[in-house]
């Protein structure tokens, strides 16, 4: 209402949370439908499946694009116009990205996203199996986290005990009256795994 502009932070869920939603997950209003988001970045190099390197900035309009390019030219050389901050970059990553999504396509950005739902049910469901941990929330699109309850397990030692299980996972400190959580981004890479997990996390634990 005050003409201040609203930015979507949508890398992780950008790409994810539109699929998800047609496969019948309750998501939320984010994008351009919620009247007064005026830009949204999206990286592609994330639920994409695309190389490093490549992100999206999306604006509701031309006009508030229009600001975003650099041009400058008050000296000898050639008219200098940027479009981005990153100025010159590689051209590579950007082809990478586009072969990326040509070749799996919708359908198969849509089977993904399946993939994803089902591994993120599976590493939830073997959280909420072992004693001494709980979710920090309900996972509502591709990320689980979880803590403990049982103070002499301590998450940062579950961390390495998982590694040595071949689990790489993020370990992230208490903050802000949260507890120290573990954090798993699951992508449809995992899902053919997700019945190791359970194993291997009460392995984990009882190390």
């Amino acid at each position: 209402a005050a003409g201040v502009r609203c930015h979507v932070d949508a890398c992780f869920g950008g790409w994810t949370l539109p699929y998800l939603r047609r496969l019948g997950a309750p998501v939320p209003p984010f994008d351009f439908g919620v009247p007064g988001v005026t830009s949204i970045s999206v990286d592609l190099h994330k639920y994409a499946y695309a190389p490093k390197g490549v992100s999206v900035l999306l604006h509701r309009d031309p006009a508030l694009r229009a600001p975003q390019y650099f041009a400058y030219a008050d000296w000898p050389g050639y008219t200098m116009i940027n479009p981005t901050i990153a100025s010159t970059r590689s051209g590579g990553p950007i082809a990478a990205a586009y072969a990326t999504l040509r070749h799996l396509g919708d359908d198969g950005y849509l089977r993904l996203a399946a993939a994803t739902r089902e591994a993120v049910a599976g590493l939830a469901d073997a959280v909420r199996g072992l004693p001494g941990l709980r979710l920090m929330a309900e996972p509502e699109s591709t990320v689980v986290c979880f803590t403990t309850t049982d103070p002499e397990l301590d998450l940062f030692v579950l961390v390495d005990e998982l590694t040595v299980r071949g689990w790489h996972t993020q370990p992230q400190f208490s903050y802000a009256g949260l507890p120290a959580s573990v954090h798993l981004t699951v992508t449809a890479a995992v899902a053919p795994r997700v019945g190791e997990f359970g194993p291997a996390l009460a392995e984990a634990a009882n190390a």
